[in-house]
């Protein structure tokens, strides 16, 4: 695609044309992840929501799901900052997930179990204490959002370019 606008602008020194690729690269890297962090934020909300719905069986106008939707919302952003700062600290925003694998599943499962225990704590020393149930449920939420929105991205990635990522060899 970058060629095409290159071409387009009629670039003629290859040394400018060098470091703008390579600049461009290191952008797109870092949008990359920045788009991650957004959408990470957006599923931990998401994931908390959900959970509370599911533990007052989607009655959205119960007096006891307004209350605890109440407790959340008093405490979302620092709930998400939580998450998002252990999900840093645990490496989910180091690689890509070009090769998502098995062992990308436990990193996350791990990862998620460590941010849900972190949250806990925070709650109770703020005393917004949720229902048990709900970090159960939220702590799975998580695993599906977070693993859902790597693999996803691995799944994309195979699309744009088919059979890069073919786990079987041509090379009997």
């Amino acid at each position: 695609y970058i060629w095409h606008w290159l071409i387009f602008l009629n670039l003629k020194n290859y040394r400018c044309l060098k470091i703008y690729l390579v600049g461009s690269s290191f952008m797109v890297s870092k949008l990359k992840i920045a788009l991650l962090i957004i959408a990470d934020a957006i599923f931990v909300n998401v994931a908390y929501i959900l959970a509370l719905l599911l533990r007052f069986e989607f009655s959205v106008t119960s007096a006891l799901f307004e209350n605890w939707l109440s407790v959340y919302l008093s405490c979302w952003f620092a709930l998400t900052v939580i998450k998002v700062v252990i999900y840093a600290l645990m490496g989910l925003y180091k690689p890509l997930w070009k090769y998502a694998s098995a062992e990308e599943i436990v990193k996350i499962v791990i990862t998620c179990m460590i941010s849900v225990s972190a949250c806990i704590a925070y709650v109770n020393l703020t005393q917004h204490i949720l229902p048990r149930s709900v970090y159960a449920i939220d702590g799975l939420l998580d695993v599906v959002f977070v693993g859902g929105i790597r693999f996803a991205y691995r799944w994309l990635r195979n699309l744009r370019a088919p059979g890069s990522f073919n786990l079987i060899s041509n090379n009997n």
